[in-house]
């Protein structure tokens, strides 16, 4: 029996603990932290911080040298106070709105969930990439044919009816990570439409002028990819920074870098 009080003891600090941090967090990294303590023995992936709540996905803990990406999870909503609220299972990506709704991407469909009691799905067929404009009155995503080849990135009003999309950009190949810049008025995205991963920029208010390639312009797969003319994408997108609307800061996996994305070009580099 001592042994049982001494171990809840330690569980209510490690807890309370992971609350204090929580409380005070500045990072997706202390965020983590405390979602693991609230998940022991579980992988448990941060999705989406907003002040000071966090929208976490869990799972069985994964091999080390396996990637979560693409994995649904169990979604919580954890508050400030640290009160989880189960969300959806199968749950691969997910955001908050600023008034802390939550649109999520499960089972091929994008839902908005304010409440167990309360969601709709708002669009159908997508693939697990989405992203909402910085004004949140439109939401971005993408649809991959079957067999992959062709690859489409659709906008619709965040307020309108199911179904009502406009196509904004296509091409060969997979269509990944589209974030939109801070004022809102360009889409970037990673596209291997030459055959090697690079960025793209599509300019919102004219995208019926096509996405320009802003990296890798000209370099082929193969040796290319390994000189040092090449200019990776991220190892994770949740480690892109904007640095204002036209720099952004990430990790390859082997450093940081700075990248202009009206030229291209590397920042200090």
């Amino acid at each position: 029996m001592k042994k049982l009080i001494l171990a809840a003891i330690a569980v209510v600090a490690l807890i309370s603990g992971s609350a204090v941090l929580f409380w005070g967090m500045s990072s997706t990294e202390a965020a983590q932290v405390s979602a693991e303590a609230l998940f022991p023995g579980m992988q448990v992936n941060t999705l989406d911080v907003r002040d000071g709540n966090l929208l976490a996905s869990v799972l069985e803990p994964l091999p080390v040298d396996s990637s979560p990406d693409y994995l649904g999870g169990e979604l919580y909503l954890i508050d400030r106070s640290f009160d989880r609220a189960f969300v959806d299972s199968d749950v691969v990506s997910a955001k908050f709105l600023s008034d802390m709704e939550v649109i999520y991407m499960a089972r091929g469909s994008l839902i908005r969930w304010r409440s167990a009691n309360d969601f709709r799905v708002i669009a159908e067929h997508v693939e697990s990439d989405f992203a909402i404009s910085p004004d949140e009155r439109e939401i971005v995503f993408i649809r991959h044919d079957l067999d992959e080849s062709v690859s489409q990135i659709f906008r619709m009003g965040l307020d309108a009816p199911a179904g009502h999309v406009q196509a904004v950009a296509s091409g060969d190949g997979a269509i990944m990570w589209p974030v939109y810049t801070p004022d809102g008025a360009c889409l970037l995205f990673v596209a291997a439409f030459d055959g090697v991963l690079s960025w793209y920029r599509l300019d919102m208010n004219a995208p019926e002028a096509g996405a320009v390639q802003i990296t890798n312009k000209g370099l082929k797969p193969g040796a290319d990819v390994l000189s040092d003319v090449f200019v990776p994408v991220p190892r994770m997108l949740e480690s892109l920074k904007f640095i204002d609307d036209r720099a952004i800061e990430y990790d390859t996996g082997e450093g940081v870098i700075q990248l202009d994305i009206m030229t291209g070009k590397l920042i200090g580099g």
